[in-house]
């Protein structure tokens, strides 16, 4: 399949986002892996820091995971691939709501954040040339 390099990236994108957010969410003490200064512990504990008294961490661990569990069901049954392109979408979208709620709301930025959110929209983008790819080799077999 000719869309082979693309799962493959989208399946590194995807576990990265887990081992991230994993890392954000249980080293959220020594302030993760913040490399501009002190502004990811401001960041992460804002009025915007977390959803339902649960920290965005938690939330983007479960999400991340779930997106992972809906790839590989999309991999074994390829005409579903449109959940996965949902799923990226909105990951997309909070992506870009998170960063804007850094640069124009908190005025603080939490790189490891930026890092989660900036991979999340790579991750939609690349999702939507697999899902492209895919569709085509679909049509060619059927």
């Amino acid at each position: 399949m000719r869309y082979n390099y693309l799962h493959y990236l989208l399946l590194c994108f995807i576990l990265l986002e887990i081992i991230l957010t994993a890392t954000l969410n249980f080293n959220s003490d020594l302030g993760a892996f913040c490399l501009t200064g002190s502004d990811c512990s401001s960041v992460q504990n804002s009025e915007y820091g977390k959803l339902f008294g649960v920290s965005l961490s938690v939330f983007g661990f479960i999400m991340f995971s779930l997106l992972l569990i809906i790839y590989l069901y999309v991999e074994r049954h390829p005409k579903y691939s449109q959940f996965f392109l949902l799923a990226t979408g909105l990951g997309f979208c909070f992506a870009v709501y998170f960063l804007i709620l850094q640069f124009f709301v908190l005025k603080k930025i939490c790189s490891s954040c930026v890092i989660i959110d900036g991979l999340a929209i790579v991750l939609f983008i690349i999702a939507l040339f697999w899902s492209n790819a895919l569709r085509r080799e679909l049509h060619k077999i059927a």
